[in-house]
């Protein structure tokens, strides 16, 4: 089924009302990628252009500002290793005396994508939304027939991302596996895999942590099997040679023994002839 049109273009725009007439445009912001920090993440609003105001985030991705009536913005919202995504607001015909006096402002949820070697995001070079002024509400809606056209290639897009990640997962685990079965070089060709495709994932550094700590025991555990055997072989070869003493001195004990017998005999032949 299709996503619906909220979810596919991640901006969900809610009126909130209060009995007094508006001043100023305001908005409050949500930006967010499921459960991940939203730490340095900013808005800028830009007028022709031209940067006018920059907003920081919190780090779960909440910030707040006010747009003058009088004058058309482009709002930006950055993320480290994001794609920037864009809202217009058209309130360069708009002022306070038009604006019915329950309403007031908009909250926005602006759903970040990470970005990913291999997948095209020129769909974001547009912006994903448009907020303007109703004159029969006297509020402020958003562009329903505009999000429209950029859907399709916004479903694209989160097919690919979706994509990517699965193989991100896949190589992630095929690391694991392989470091679990002693098969570093296995593991670090999959780890390198999955660090292509999303090379900031703080599960990549963990990661090489453990397969690193694993080959570092493996490489001990060889070498400590290694010295064993060669002080078995050493041991071995002494206990050989040690017996080759031992025989060659049984030897010697036995010519020995021969002799004395031999000189003795001699004796008694020398006696019996005299």
């Amino acid at each position: 089924m299709r996503k619906t049109l909220f979810s596919i273009i991640s901006i969900l725009i809610i009126s909130v009302s209060v009995f007094a007439q508006m001043e100023k445009y305001s908005v409050k912001v949500n930006m967010d990628d499921n459960f991940a920090s939203m730490d340095g993440a900013f808005a800028i609003v830009k007028v022709n252009g031209q940067k006018v105001k920059r907003i920081a985030a919190s780090s779960s991705g909440k910030l707040e500002f006010d747009l003058e009536f009088g004058q058309d913005y482009v709002v930006e919202f950055h993320k480290q290793f994001y794609a920037t995504k864009k809202i217009n607001v058209f309130l360069g015909q708009v002022t306070s005396e038009m604006i019915d006096i329950g309403c007031y402002g908009n909250t926005w949820h602006v759903g970040m994508i990470q970005k990913v070697e291999g997948i095209d995001y020129s769909v974001l070079d547009a912006a994903v939304g448009e907020i303007f002024f109703e004159p029969d509400k006297k509020c402020f809606g958003w562009d329903a027939d505009y999000s429209l056209r950029v859907m399709d290639e916004l479903e694209r897009l989160e097919e690919e991302l979706a994509a990517k990640k699965d193989e991100f997962e896949s190589a992630l685990s095929n690391a694991a596996k392989a470091t679990s079965k002693g098969d570093f070089a296995r593991a670090r060709t999959s780890l390198a895999a999955a660090q292509k495709l999303f090379p900031h994932d703080s599960r990549i550094e963990e990661l090489q942590k453990d397969i690193d700590k694993a080959a570092a025991a493996a490489k001990d555990a060889e070498l400590a099997d290694a010295a064993a055997a060669e002080a078995k072989q050493k041991k071995a070869e002494e206990k050989a040679k040690n017996e080759e003493l031992r025989v060659q001195n049984e030897k010697l004990k036995l010519m020995a023994e021969k002799v004395i017998i031999e000189n003795n005999t001699s004796k008694v032949l020398i006696v019996d002839l005299i």
